[in-house]
């Protein structure tokens, strides 16, 4: 029996954000915001690791999240600019490491830095990839998404810790050839925390709810999608 890949709510998110598949009807995306204790300024350098359980764009059997990690790079080009790649793929036990996705984006932020909060956007274009099991298919793109993503850094370094909140309407689509068919959307509310164990090394803590619709087949899933790891300055300003 042929098996043509299911990508319809998969391409919803890449949030910002694996390789290959072997169900074609499931697949996994990053909703997390996954960010650093601030803003990057110009110069400076961050990775993070994360890990916890994202969400199955098209649910079967009643399973709505899988295990999977991330991994994220991001430099501050300006002060008020920052540039972002990241990776994710699936942990799951049958599963591991065959699918997922990649996505890059930009935070620009504005705002006093004396006020209660800085604000940002941050745009983001992810793709996702499938690794048929057919012989020679090799990997291929699977899907397209972009999403705006609405930031807040809540500025108050007496806290403890340094919470942060997002906003994200996605899009996704399955081909750049008809990005109106295999198509929906996504909207994603995070909340999230940074704990500074040092002057370069950061806890980050951060639950997604996530409301995905897959337009071809009219369903919808109100989705959690928490996230736990940590992250490194590697280049900070004074």
């Amino acid at each position: 029996m042929k098996c043509t890949p299911n990508v319809k709510g998969w391409v919803l998110a890449f949030l910002g954000l694996g390789l290959g598949l072997t169900s074609c009807s499931r697949q996994i995306y990053n909703p997390a915001l996954n960010l650093p204790t601030k803003p990057l300024k110009q110069g400076e350098v961050n990775v993070a690791l994360n890990h916890g359980y994202m969400p199955e764009a098209h649910p079967v059997n009643g399973q709505i999240l899988s295990p999977a990690g991330a991994a994220t790079a991001r430099v501050g080009v300006t002060n008020n600019i920052m540039l972002q790649v990241e990776g994710w793929t699936d942990l799951s036990p049958d599963l591991f490491w065959e699918r997922g996705g990649y996505a890059f984006s930009m935070l620009y932020t504005f705002g006093k830095e004396d006020g209660l909060f800085t604000y940002g956007l941050m745009p983001k274009y992810g793709f996702g990839l499938y690794a048929s099991s057919a012989p020679d298919a090799g990997t291929q793109v699977n899907g397209h998404a972009m999403a705006l993503a609405l930031v807040a850094y809540l500025n108050k370094e007496n806290l403890g810790v340094k919470p942060y909140f997002g906003l994200t309407p996605i899009y996704g689509f399955r081909s750049w050839d008809d990005p109106g068919m295999d198509n929906g959307y996504a909207i994603a509310l995070q909340a999230g925390l940074n704990y500074e164990f040092n002057a370069w090394l950061n806890l980050n803590v951060e639950l997604p709810l996530v409301y995905q619709q897959n337009l071809r087949d009219d369903i919808a899933y109100l989705i959690p999608a928490p996230m736990v790891g940590i992250s490194a300055d590697l280049f900070v300003r004074e």
